[in-house]
């Protein structure tokens, strides 16, 4: 199975023909432990408890690591046709990497259609639309895993707790959840660790330091946070309609597996039905982080919501003085530059300064923080009459004014 550039482009609709062939869960569980051999990245490939077979697999298709990161991007994306194919958990055949069918159905992931002949744009136009679009499908599956954990502990740990603010984030996060979130994090952490492409919450805890942090408790509550069903992952794509394929969302919409990176099996003569198939590892580490971000906001939304009070948001608010924290922890770092606080460093008389400055020679870079500059349409289709309006009149213009 090789990553062959071909003349003929594939259909969605040919895609989803050749996928629904196969056993839902059993497939994303076959990709997942593709995927959880390269977990710690695709320089060195991790045996622990993947099948001899998925391993040997590997170890042909993916010799170098072009091979294996190309593989991993690939079958990531497979994962996301399957799921939003017809294939279900009551029939259909095991998804066998050695299987000329699975052969066929990878290659028509790789050689997906992908630019739209009816946008009539120029070439380049077009071109640079699906760089963006594709970009942020991939850049986010070659980000450094030690980033993810570091930018996690940073944010939720040591900045909540060193920035003053009028919101309790672990107290809050406590009373919407069950956990603190050091809880949350570490329990996402561990499970990241010990997935081969399945989980379940009976992780058995042996360092002595961490077993009041990671219990049978926690395991239940993170995974109860951090799954769902493939109707679910259908309805995060395509919304209501979530039977009905629809071409820009199925190929573009934001990623279901960062909010549900863990998938309930239904039915299957391989795996247990107390079982979670985990297709892409990565995104384990994306809830157990940036997941905290998501839930609290939209907790916080909910209420603010049935209270009446449209557009309240305590959670934002205070984590806007946490981000920009965050930010200045990284623009400090010394260097050949000046660092400067303009709101600490500068006695302001009237109007309003960016947050930072960095000075070196006759060179001045200024800084304003933003924990958004785009909506979700924006940053996902890269539109150009969306971008257009979100840079005019969003928070783009905000920040530049």
């Amino acid at each position: 199975m090789k990553s062959i550039f071909m003349t003929r482009k594939n259909s969605l609709t040919e895609l989803y023909d050749q996928l629904k062939k196969f056993h839902l869960s059993d497939g994303l569980y076959v990709i997942g432990a593709v995927n959880a051999a390269l977990k710690y990245g695709t320089l060195k490939p991790d045996r622990k408890n993947i099948p001899d077979w998925i391993w040997g697999w590997l170890q042909a298709r993916g010799r170098s690591e072009q091979d294996r990161r190309s593989l991993s991007i690939s079958l990531s994306r497979m994962a996301r046709f399957l799921l939003l194919s017809s294939a279900n958990d009551y029939k259909g055949i095991f998804l066998d990497l050695n299987n000329p069918a699975v052969h066929k159905a990878y290659n028509q992931v790789v050689n997906l259609e992908e630019l739209d002949e009816s946008l009539g744009e120029d070439t380049l136009s077009k071109f640079s639309l699906y760089f963006n679009r594709i970009g942020q499908i991939q850049f986010p599956l070659q980000a450094s895993k030690k980033t993810i954990i570091g930018r996690g502990f940073l944010l939720f740990h040591k900045l909540v707790l060193a920035t003053p603010t009028d919101y309790d984030f672990d107290k809050k996060f406590k009373e919407y959840f069950g956990l603190t979130l050091i809880e949350f994090m570490s329990t996402g952490f561990a499970m990241w660790i010990l997935t081969n492409g399945t989980l379940d919450y009976e992780i058995k805890n042996e360092i002595k330091e961490l077993k009041h942090v990671i219990t049978l408790e926690t395991q239940r509550i993170f995974l109860s946070l951090s799954c769902g069903t493939p109707q679910r992952y259908r309805e995060f794509v395509r919304g209501a309609d979530w039977k009905t394929p629809h071409k820009l969302k199925d190929m573009y919409a934001l990623e279901p597996l960062t909010i549900m990176p863990a998938v309930k099996v239904e039915k299957s003569s391989k795996l247990s039905s107390t079982t979670y198939v985990v297709p892409q590892a990565k995104y384990l580490l994306d809830r157990a982080s940036s997941g905290i971000f998501y839930l609290l906001g939209d907790k916080e939304k909910e209420l603010a919501e049935s209270e009446g009070k449209k557009g309240k948001n305590p959670f934002r608010n205070a984590f806007g003085m946490v981000y920009r924290a965050y930010v200045g922890e990284h623009l400090s770092i010394p260097g050949r530059h000046e660092f400067i606080d303009l709101d600490n460093d500068f006695v302001q008389t009237d109007g309003k300064l960016p947050d930072f400055a960095i000075v070196q020679e006759d060179i001045c870079i200024l800084f304003e923080v933003k924990t958004s500059l785009l909506n979700i349409d924006a940053r996902t289709y890269f539109e150009k009459q969306t971008m257009e309006k979100e840079v005019k009149a969003g928070n783009i213009q905000k920040a530049i004014n």
